[in-house]
């Protein structure tokens, strides 16, 4: 099964996760923040992985949620981009959920043509 990582635990991020967990995906999803502490207590309360950075959750996620705020997009794909490794990155799906971010911008932000699947949930994705 693919694995999903989830980067950014505010509000929007933390409605999917436990979208995810209702739906038994318990098993194959990561979560990861700027903010380590939270990101462990949303994973400890939900009972998930956590990886200590995003640049681990991208290097172990077959499909990446990018759920953090539309001014914090630029510095996610900077970290994206670090991936050297170009195969790592070759079949991963990246889903934007950021407004007003195209993923064109995100394409030129991380260095490379990705796969990019914008969504414009909101908080009743839950």
């Amino acid at each position: 099964m693919k694995r999903i990582g989830i980067i950014g635990t505010g509000n929007l991020g933390t409605h999917l996760i436990s979208l995810l967990c209702r739906n038994n995906f318990r098993d194959v999803v990561t979560v990861s923040d700027l903010d380590y502490i939270k990101a462990e207590t949303i994973a400890n309360m939900n009972n998930l992985k956590v990886a200590k950075t995003n640049l681990d959750n991208i290097y172990i996620s077959d499909i990446i949620f990018l759920t953090v705020k539309p001014n914090n997009m630029r510095e996610v794909c900077n970290e994206i981009k670090s991936v050297t490794d170009s195969t790592c990155l070759q079949n991963k799906i990246i889903v934007s959920a950021a407004a007003g971010v195209t993923t064109e911008k995100i394409n030129e932000w991380t260095g490379r043509k990705h796969n990019i699947i914008r969504c414009m949930p909101n908080i009743p994705i839950s």
